[in-house]
């Protein structure tokens, strides 16, 4: 969806707390709500997946749309594809 490319991004208490410890990096998690495919969607929540080839990671980043903010409830990242 092209507007949820050009959305405001916030980041939800949930995912703020979790971001040390799971060793997320910020660009990476920004890079792939911007590029990155929806692989679910329904309603205003949708899930993002993106793989970095080089890095050989994969990450994944569970978002909320409302209004013209999306919100980042949770993110993670896994080896390879």
């Amino acid at each position: 969806m092209k507007e949820l490319r050009n959305c405001l991004i916030t980041a939800h208490p949930h995912f703020v707390r979790r971001w040390m410890g799971r060793k997320l990096e910020l660009d990476k998690v920004k890079e792939t709500i911007r590029t990155g495919n929806i692989i679910y969607r329904r309603g205003n929540k949708f899930i993002i997946e993106r793989y970095f080839g080089k890095e050989n990671e994969t990450y994944c980043v569970v978002c909320f749309v409302y209004g013209g903010i999306l919100e980042v409830k949770t993110s993670w990242k896994k080896e390879g594809r």
